[in-house]
């Protein structure tokens, strides 16, 4: 059964990057998988859309450096406003600073581009089936 088969409907993901073909083949790849996408060309943009409806997100998916708001800033003000869903970052390399800051937040997966797309998928594919098991 593909997520878009289930009676809880796709997973629900909000991708923030700011480097177009970066978005571009993510949001591709996952909506080929079967979930629902939209996407965010930086922090700010990605604020506003979890402000406006935070519950209709599954999965934030951001990158870490991004004009006008970036990730830390990004994923600390969605989890201090109360955003459930969960949260993986998807960035170039990041210090061990960077990494533990984002882990105390919490965000549920840190990714270095370039990343492994199987090893993404997996982990967006377990979040998906915990989601779907609560349901």
């Amino acid at each position: 059964m593909t997520p878009s088969e289930s009676r809880v409907g796709p997973l629900r993901i909000l991708c923030a990057d700011d480097n177009v073909h970066v978005a571009s083949l993510l949001v591709t790849t996952l909506r080929n998988q079967g979930y629902a996408v939209e996407t965010a060309i930086d922090g700010q943009q990605a604020a506003s859309a979890l402000a406006r409806t935070p519950a209709t997100i599954d999965l934030l998916i951001t990158d870490f450096r991004m004009p006008r708001l970036d990730g830390y800033a990004l994923a600390k003000g969605a989890r201090d406003g109360g955003f459930k869903g969960k949260i993986i970052v998807f960035a170039g390399p990041l210090g061990e600073e960077d990494k533990k800051r984002l882990l105390d937040l919490p965000v549920d997966a840190i990714f270095e581009k370039p990343a492994s797309q199987k090893e993404l998928l997996a982990r967006i594919k377990q979040i998906d089936e915990e989601r779907r098991a609560r349901a």
